[in-house]
């Protein structure tokens, strides 16, 4: 129902929705053999390796970027220029 229904007079109208949906059917009990079977059990152990690696790999690059922070780094520019005033070498 809209303002202009009630102020031309018009009886106000039902609204109507549709029934609620049926409740859904519970789901099923577990069976009881809810072990991880040895393909999954396999996959857990390679993952948590490789996962393990990885945060050994970066611990050992944190502690190694720490230790040789001052040292003078393998890749420089071998080919320096030398300054000269007013323009270029």
């Amino acid at each position: 129902m809209t303002i202009v229904d009630v102020a031309n007079g018009q009886p106000p109208k039902q609204c109507t929705f549709p029934p609620p949906p049926s409740p859904s059917a519970p789901p099923p009990p577990p069976s009881p053999s809810s072990k991880l079977s040895s393909g999954e059990i396999a996959g857990i152990a390679v993952g948590g390796a490789i996962g393990g690696l990885i945060i050994l790999g970066l611990l050992y690059l944190t502690i190694r970027a720490v230790r040789h922070k001052g040292e003078k780094p393998i890749f420089t520019c071998l080919m320096i220029a030398p300054c000269v005033e007013g323009g270029q070498a």
